[in-house]
Formats: C-alpha cells, structure tokens, sequence
C-alpha cells in the first residue's frame, strides 16, 4: 500500500510538491498556534521545505485544500532514527499541523476519517518503512491541536513521553561566565563531540541516535545543516579538564 492509495478517495487532501511552496508559506503564515496566554507563530523563511529536509532524510508534507482549491491545512511527517529504550527504532515526527478556522465541516469530517485511516494502515504504508512509533510535541494548552490528533479517534494511542522547556541564551556574559576561572571554553574536534554526546543519552525512552558511525545522527546534521561543520562545535571543560558541556553556536 502508497500513500497514494490511501488518499485516493479524499480530493480535499494531497501530498505536496515543491510547486506548492508559495502557497504553503501563505498559508502557514497566516496561522499561529495559541494557548490562554501567548500565540506562537514559526517563520520559515522563503523555502518552507528546507527545514523538513534539515530535520530528516524522509519526509512529507500533507496539504488539506477547501472548495476552491485553496490551502486551508497541513501537516507534517518526518521518519527519524532514534534509541528506543537503547534499541536502534526508526520513528515518525508528526508536525506543522495547522488547520484553519475556515476549514469547513464537511472538509474537517474528511481529514478525520482520512487520518484515522492513515493511522491504521501506518505500518504497512510503503514510504513509510514499517514505522511503528509517533511522537510530536504540542504545547500543553493548545488544546485545538490535542483534540484534532486524539478526539474520536481510537487507532492512535496516546502516550505523554516527557515535559521539556527550551532557552535561548543570547547574553554576551555567558562566554565572560565561562572563562570566569572555573570553566574554559575550547574547540571541540568530532570525535570528542560525538563520544560526549553518545555518553551523555538517555538510555531509556526516545533518544537522539548518536553512534560511532557514519550513521550518527550528528553526522547527518552536519551534512545537512547549513553553515554546520565539524568545527563548528565548542566544549565547555571544568578545571581538571573533563568536558562538562557541548554546544555548536548556529544561526
């Protein structure tokens, strides 16, 4: 079975082109996800695809269109290798899920019973290489995005992994911090962060695939990642000199 196949009956629903990035963009522009307190809207710039590409070697992009032919929902797919509980599994990413307010009932019904069918059929949908596990992260009260992917629909199992926030440090003073005396910021060649990072995974639940391979995650970022090289990385070491950190300034 193609993704095709599944598609077939539902003409509001497609698997997206190159050609349809323009309308991408406006669209997912036009859309932010919200919660009680704040609206966050993602920026991708003039090439909604590049990010997809970044994030993974297989990916794919849904597109829900209106009546009219117009673009008014998407959603994303990206199969990633990950530790599952120290065992090597390959994993979907499920992400870019906007749908828009204007989206008519009929059209929504749809993509209910289209996705439900997509989930079902998962495992054996060709391009999607016998996948057994999803994951996505939704903002705890996005509550729109937690009933489109759970309510009425009893082919996905719903699991929550882990709570986690994310920083962006943008004070010069961090570097001063690091060379107060206690710690020394140095280059980091490949090996050194490789290992660091193969020690410092989770061995239980999701984790990054890091390996003494060519299959490493990290080298497929720096292969895929503009302006990301091997020299990119830096470590921050403590007094005896054992690397406590790691990180790689990218913009």
């Amino acid at each position: 079975m193609k993704i095709s196949d599944i598609l077939k009956p539902y003409k509001y629903f497609f698997l997206s082109t190159k050609d349809d990035n323009e309308e991408i963009l406006k669209f997912f522009n036009s859309i932010t996800m919200d919660t009680k307190s704040f609206s966050l809207r993602y920026d991708r710039g003039s090439d909604f695809f590049k990010f997809s590409a970044e994030q993974s070697n297989d990916s794919f992009t849904f597109i829900m269109k209106d009546e009219k032919g117009n673009i008014r929902g998407t959603a994303s797919l990206a199969l990633i290798p990950h530790f599952l509980n120290g065992k090597k599994e390959l994993c979907a990413y499920l992400g870019d899920l906007r749908i828009s307010p204007l989206l008519s009932p009929k059209i929504r019904i749809h993509w209910k019973k289209c996705y439900s069918e997509i989930i079902e059929n998962f495992s054996t949908i060709e391009e999607f290489k016998g996948v057994k596990y999803l994951y996505s992260a939704i903002l705890d009260e996005n509550q729109n995005a937690m009933r489109s992917l759970l309510k009425n629909n009893d082919q996905l199992i719903y699991h929550h992994l882990t709570a986690y926030e994310t920083y962006t440090v943008i004070v010069p003073s961090l570097m001063a911090f690091f060379h107060s005396g206690k710690y020394q910021v140095s280059p980091l060649d490949f090996s050194e962060i490789n290992n660091f990072l193969i020690n410092n995974s989770a061995t239980n639940g999701l984790a990054n695939y890091f390996v003494n391979s060519v299959e490493s995650e990290l080298v497929r970022r720096i292969n895929t990642w503009g302006n990301l090289s091997e020299k990119s990385f830096l470590s921050v070491k403590d007094q005896s000199g054992k690397v406590v950190a790691a990180f790689a300034p990218w913009q």
